[in-house]
């Protein structure tokens, strides 16, 4: 959207923007199950979901940008830099799963909440049915608890 004024223009950004591919355009996603990672100290999540990745081999069917991500460069293993963006994956197999992929966090409370709000209606508009969050946290010292679910 762009406003204008007698000596200035001014363009308002989107607060997310979906980007999908010809895949995800074509992709039926209801009654898939979300999986999200938290980028949390231990990085569990994350692993776990690059893990799920790589063993099922899901379609990737598009990104995530936003102005309210970190403005930083992320360096890959071939040395190319990119900005921070989460990644979609769709995997129809025996179970319907959406995976979204993201290694760095929102950092401001206006831009995590107008972000999800966006990534909400999107996913409640394609008939996503659940929405599991993987996170982690360090654990110090010795302790029986492994594994915690809220």
């Amino acid at each position: 959207m762009v406003r204008q004024t007698n000596r200035w223009k001014f363009t308002e950004l989107e607060d997310a923007k979906i980007i999908l591919n010809d895949e995800g355009e074509k992709a039926d996603l209801r009654g898939s199950s979300l999986l999200e990672s938290s980028p949390s100290p231990g990085a569990a999540g994350y692993i776990a979901l690059t893990h799920l990745i790589e063993f099922l081999n899901p379609v990737k069917i598009g990104e995530i940008k936003s102005p309210h991500f970190p403005q930083v460069s992320i360096v890959n293993d071939e040395g190319l830099a990119s900005q921070p963006k989460i990644e979609l994956y769709f995997y129809d197999k025996d179970v319907k799963l959406v995976i979204m992929l993201r290694n760095f966090p929102i950092e401001s409370s206006e831009g995590s909440y107008l972000v999800s709000k966006k990534l909400y209606e999107f996913f409640k508009a394609r008939g996503i049915k659940a929405y599991y969050l993987l996170s982690s946290s360090r654990i110090f010292g010795e302790s029986n608890v492994y594994i915690a679910s809220t």
